[in-house]
């Protein structure tokens, strides 16, 4: 899905793995690993945007309207 519209994609973190990914000290390596896997599909949304998401001074609920 992301890689029609591009062909990077940044790490997603289950909310269930929230607290291991920001506990460094109990959990790492390969735990860690682990979680550097592609996000489903399926519990994923893509819709287009406003163009206010290409300007970091716009933080406003518009820019999650769809364009």
């Amino acid at each position: 899905m992301v890689g029609a519209v591009h062909e990077r994609m940044p790490v997603i973190i289950s909310p269930d793995y929230y607290l291991q990914w920001i506990d460094n000290e109990r959990y790492g390596g390969d735990f860690v690993k682990f979680l550097l896997r592609p996000y489903p599909a399926e519990e994923m949304a893509c819709y287009r945007v406003s163009k206010l998401v290409n300007n970091a001074k716009n933080d406003s609920p518009d820019c999650f309207s769809p364009g």
